[in-house]
């Protein structure tokens, strides 16, 4: 009698594992963070392309007379050492590897995994390749980085204000970084998702252009599923229901300004599905940027210097006592703060000589800044503090070794046997949490400055 119990709980366990490998392929074939690669073309195809680039381009004719006087052309075969040396290269392989018709035919399939994919192969054909779609990572993260940037633009009123101001307004704030995200993960689904014109659905150029004019623009209803539960049950709850407060919710936003976060395509107003929408991205980004290089400038030189830097930004070539004055600050300090933003390449200065002489003392000075320069510098120094970091944690881990040595260690015996060790060892591993999260912050910083 063999007993089959321990048999059947693998096979069980087995079966829900592929299960739920497969559903998550799905999903992330769904969402557009995997991406089917396209076929590689054979060299038919590479021909019948090239014979047609010829015949628009005009290719090579070679033309000749026959003896009654009339000319003949004909186009030029191509036909050269290298097209001959892959030939024979593809014959050998083809005697060597015969047996071998593609790539993978080797490796067994594994029939429950068929079975699985079977019922999804509008979404999965069957012999495809997928890779990462990073580009579909980057529009995920800039939708999380905008929407929090808009969640701290306009943050929730406190109970107290929101008792002055009424129960509607501080909602509508609540809900400002949510619907934000929504539409930029909506605008991501529609460039990067598969959807019928990836399913094997024939699409005309012409749909092909309306479709891709589209990216970007929604209606209250595209990004409803997109909402998080709580502001979507909030949204029901009111007079008029979900589409018609969001698409109310939408308009209020459009008149916001300084930034603009929402522009209003189409008017709302007698609008068949509530308006149709898009998210100020550019303006939001370059709001953020702007918010970055204030922190970096008030980091390293204060909030005076920072206070000049946008003085010049907004008014450009300015002399120093100007300047002084638009930043309330004292011409002397003013000048020492303007000296040491143009030694670390923040800002530029432009030198004006009255005589042909060059005299500095009848010369006049205006001091500028270059968006493009100052961008680069600020660059520079979170790339050399993301360095520092990294050698810092480098540096602590060589340090710290022996206590790692016997974290892994640790078994039947306890890992620290004095309460002074086992403090010094989360203080350790607190020192390197903290450096994990400062380096993956200036990623992010990174990030918005030079992929966004």
């Amino acid at each position: 009698i063999v007993d089959t119990d321990d048999e059947d709980d693998d096979d069980s366990e087995s079966n829900k594992a592929l299960k739920a490998i497969v559903q998550g392929f799905k999903k992330l074939v769904e969402g557009g963070y995997i991406e089917m690669v396209q076929p590689i073309a054979t060299d038919q195809d590479s021909k019948a392309q090239k014979d047609k680039q010829d015949g628009i381009h005009g290719g090579e004719f070679e033309f000749e007379m026959d003896e009654d006087g009339t000319i003949k052309g004909k186009k030029r075969s191509r036909s050269s050492s290298a097209d001959a040396d892959t030939k024979s290269k593809k014959r050998k392989v083809d005697k060597g590897d015969s047996n071998d018709d593609s790539y993978g035919t080797s490796k067994p399939h594994h029939p429950k995994i068929l079975s699985l994919l079977a019922a999804q192969r509008s979404l999965i054909p069957s012999g495809s390749v997928y890779r990462v779609n990073t580009a579909m990572f980057h529009t995920s993260l800039r939708a999380m980085v905008l929407s929090r940037l808009v969640s701290e633009m306009y943050p929730a009123e406190t109970d107290k204000t929101a008792k002055k101001k009424g129960q509607s307004e501080k909602d509508e704030k609540e809900h400002m970084g949510a619907i934000v995200n929504a539409a930029l993960t909506f605008a991501a689904r529609q460039e990067h998702a598969p959807s019928g014109h990836m399913l094997g659905h024939k699409e005309s150029e012409e749909d092909k252009h309306h479709r891709m004019a589209e990216w970007g623009t929604f209606c209250p209803s595209d990004i409803a599923p997109y909402l998080p539960p709580e502001v979507t049950k909030s949204l029901k709850s009111d007079v008029g229901g979900l589409q018609k407060n969001l698409s109310a919710l939408l308009v209020r936003m459009a008149e916001l300004r300084y930034p603009p976060v929402i522009l209003e395509v189409e008017e709302a107003l007698g609008h068949p599905k509530g308006g149709k929408f898009e998210v100020c991205t550019r303006q939001l980004l370059q709001r953020m940027r702007d918010r970055i290089v204030h922190r970096v400038l008030t980091t390293h030189h204060g909030i005076v210097a920072a206070r000049i830097v946008s003085v010049l930004q907004m008014k450009g070539h300015t002399e120093c006592d100007a300047i002084a004055e638009d930043a309330m600050v004292p011409a002397k300090e003013a000048r020492e703060i303007l000296h040491r933003l143009h030694r670390d390449k923040y800002i530029s200065l432009f030198d004006m000589h009255i005589t042909r002489t060059h005299n500095t003392g009848t010369a006049i000075f205006l001091w500028d800044v270059d968006p493009s320069r100052l961008l680069k510098t600020v660059k520079n120094n979170v790339c050399s503090a993301i360095l520092n970091l990294r050698l810092r944690r480098q540096h602590e881990v060589e340090v710290g070794k022996d206590w790692m040595d016997r974290a892994k260690e640790a078994g039947a015996t306890e890992e620290n046997v004095h309460e002074e060790d086992k403090k010094k060892y989360l203080a350790f591993c607190k020192g390197l949490e903290r450096l994990d999260c400062a380096c993956l912050q200036l990623d992010e910083t990174l990030m918005v400055l030079t992929d966004f």
